[in-house]
């Protein structure tokens, strides 16, 4: 395996399984410098602009304009790609989408960014499915943070049960019409935008 070459001193907390074990210089295949970068960049922002003030969000919910701060620091739009406003580190993995996830996690309240995480559900489909008008019309202002998207999967007779939704989407012309019920929409308080399952046939 290949041992990373950049740390020079331990990263973290140093605390026995609290780190992953490359930040403490262990041989890895996988993580290299811009990995090294991206992770220090995350805690920088989670330990500057958001742990000071997690436990009074974790009451009063956190400010929304977060997420455009987030943006501007490069990590809100890391996980999408640069032709839809997305911000991805040098040579962008998987790797790097969980020490996103991973160092978020770090500041004690799940509830912070949380949108950050259904952004990052809800516009896949439309990334890789909406006509372009539809994507110009959406993924700009959701990466930046400047607009929520949010995800519409669960029924009241369904739960979240996919294969049993009833909801449907019959079309019309140039239009769908749909009709049906959607009940815990994930982000629902914020949503801008919704990625709704329904059925077409």
């Amino acid at each position: 395996m290949a041992k990373v070459g950049a740390i020079k001193e331990p990263f973290g907390e140093g605390i026995p399984f609290g780190d992953p074990y490359w930040y403490q210089g262990m041989p890895t295949p996988y993580y290299k410098d811009t990995h090294i970068r991206f992770r220090a960049l995350v805690r920088d922002f989670v330990e500057k602009e958001i742990i000071p003030y997690s436990e009074e969000w974790g009451k009063t919910g956190y400010p929304k304009e977060l997420h455009e701060r987030a943006y501007k620091a490069g990590i809100a739009g890391a996980i999408f790609p640069a032709e839809h406003g997305g911000t991805p580190p040098e040579d962008f993995d998987a790797f790097h989408e969980l020490i996103l996830w991973d160092e978020l996690g770090r500041c004690g309240e799940p509830g912070v960014l949380y949108q950050l995480d259904i952004n990052s559900m809800a516009i896949p489909p439309i990334m890789n499915h909406g006509s372009k008008y539809l994507q110009d019309k959406v993924l700009p202002d959701v990466i930046s943070g400047k607009k929520f998207c949010c995800l519409a999967i669960s029924e009241p007779t369904a739960g979240s049960d996919v294969a049993n939704i009833r909801c449907t989407a019959k079309r019309e012309g140039d239009f769908y019409i749909v009709n049906g019920q959607k009940k815990w929409i994930t982000g629902g308080l914020w949503g801008d935008f919704f990625t709704l399952a329904c059925r077409t046939g």
